[in-house]
């Protein structure tokens, strides 16, 4: 019985510890997985374990401010932990990225968490990879009403020109 214990165990931690090489191998685009999400890393990346691998998914589609952009880049990571911490989502695999990540849009049901922060204000579409009517409908729509990143001009509405002049 203790050999039994052993060998899973010793399964589960490789598992854990070659993650990155489980990527590749088990998550090709077009794949969906159904993921409990644990740690919210910002306001568009999570940390989730789907079946029995662990994966850094990076939410397709958006831009969120970063965490040392106070106060957007705080309200996102929130946002995203309401949304999707200790939940059962659905990952609908589009990619990796070049750190590992998986790209994946996120589901909670019907709900697209991305097209939501989207649509509340939190992110901003990143239309370098994304350019669907509904997620530039919903950015227009939070700009009009003036939500979260869209309430005064500034960096946070272009993260990716903040990251290009605070590189870390």
């Amino acid at each position: 019985m203790a050999l039994v214990v052993i060998t899973v165990m010793a399964l589960y931690v490789a598992g854990d510890v070659g993650w990155k090489m489980h990527t590749e191998r088990t998550a090709p685009p077009g794949r969906q997985l159904d993921c409990r999400v644990g740690a919210v890393g910002d306001g568009d990346t999570v940390q989730a374990r789907c079946g029995w691998h662990r994966y850094a998914i990076r939410v397709w589609g958006i831009d969120a401010p970063e965490l040392s952009q106070a106060p957007w880049g705080e309200q996102a990571h929130e946002r995203l932990r309401e949304l999707a911490a200790d939940r059962l989502l659905q990952a609908r695999v589009r990619d990796r990225d070049r750190y590992g990540r998986l790209v994946a849009q996120l589901y909670d049901g019907e709900q697209d968490l991305g097209l939501s922060l989207v649509a509340e204000g939190y992110a901003t579409v990143y239309e370098r990879y994304n350019r669907q009517g509904n997620y530039l409908a919903a950015r227009e729509a939070a700009r009009a009403q003036h939500l979260g990143i869209w309430a005064q001009s500034g960096l946070q509405q272009r993260p990716w020109v903040w990251r290009r002049q605070h590189p870390r």
